[in-house]
């Protein structure tokens, strides 16, 4: 729940959801490298935090 904290993990899930209404509308050139950027984003651990 750590992680929930962190900057990253809230652009991780619009980056997500970016991707997903991306993909809903046919365009998956950028949806699906919206979504995969998501997930590392919200997977990754930051620099700074513990």
């Amino acid at each position: 729940m750590n992680r929930l904290k962190e900057p990253s993990s809230y652009a991780g899930i619009a980056l997500i959801f970016n991707g997903i209404s991306d993909c809903m509308t046919g365009n998956y050139q950028s949806g699906l490298p919206s979504i995969i950027l998501g997930l590392v984003a919200v997977l990754k651990k930051e620099n700074g935090a513990k």
